[in-house]
């Protein structure tokens, strides 16, 4: 191997440890009567990264959508598709979810006895696997782990189960936590009260991926305008 190539193969392997910042705009806030509309402005607006909030009833309060709307989400966008399971017995849904099209599915700690468990039913699908932390008193050793196993770690920086509601910023202190234990190659993602407000200050706690709601999907901007503003402050 010559020097060139040397450097080239090096310089591909020190960018796929980059870390890749990015909004995920969450559909749960979306206009469900212009469905095709919101994701068509969403990715001409250069969004890649699409976040589905799945909600039972039952572990959370909220009930929201399921395996149709993430199938007509698969058909319409082009990039990431990423499902966060707040629901009992998630491993019941898994090839459901799969076969829909989600390229990561995330199930929540505190609703699974055995995390090993469940990160290897997942692949088992062919699919990335991720984690949701919401209890505070969760103890964050048993995460760190099988990071090495996960694709991403979702931080809830507020209380479950509803669109809108603030932010925590004593949740960072996970986000800090997490970022120590995984370093550059961990992604971290933060869920709930980020806005043009927060994503700063949750960008500075060591979160990459940030998702948002209502700050896209109802914003005065619009959805692009609104995706591009938020996209630009955390570069």
């Amino acid at each position: 191997m010559n020097l060139s190539m040397m450097v080239w193969l090096n310089h591909l392997i020190m960018e796929s440890w980059m870390l890749q910042y990015q909004v995920c705009p969450s559909i749960l806030a979306a206009d469900f009567m212009a469905f095709g509309q919101d994701i068509h402005a969403l990715q001409a607006a250069g969004c890649t990264h699409l976040h589905l909030d799945i909600m039972d009833g039952s572990f959370v309060p909220q009930i929201t959508y399921g395996e149709k709307v993430i199938s007509g989400a698969r058909r319409l966008f082009r990039g990431t598709m990423d499902t966060h399971l707040m629901i009992v017995h998630p491993e019941r849904h898994y090839p459901v979810f799969a076969a829909c099209g989600a390229d990561i599915i995330t199930f929540h700690a505190e609703a699974v006895d055995h995390i090993p468990k469940h990160i290897a039913l997942i692949r088992a699908t062919g699919k990335k696997a991720g984690i949701a932390i919401d209890t505070p008193t969760l103890d964050l050793c048993e995460i760190e782990a099988n990071l090495d196993d996960l694709e991403v770690v979702l931080v809830a920086t507020g209380k479950v189960g509803e669109s809108g509601r603030p932010l925590d910023p004593a949740q960072f202190d996970k986000v800090r936590a997490l970022r120590k234990m995984g370093g550059d190659r961990l992604n971290i993602m933060v869920d709930i009260g980020i806005t043009e407000e927060t994503i700063v200050a949750a960008r500075a706690a060591g979160a990459n991926w940030f998702v948002v709601s209502s700050a896209i999907f109802k914003s005065p901007l619009g959805i692009g305008e609104a995706f591009k503003q938020l996209s630009n402050m955390i570069i």
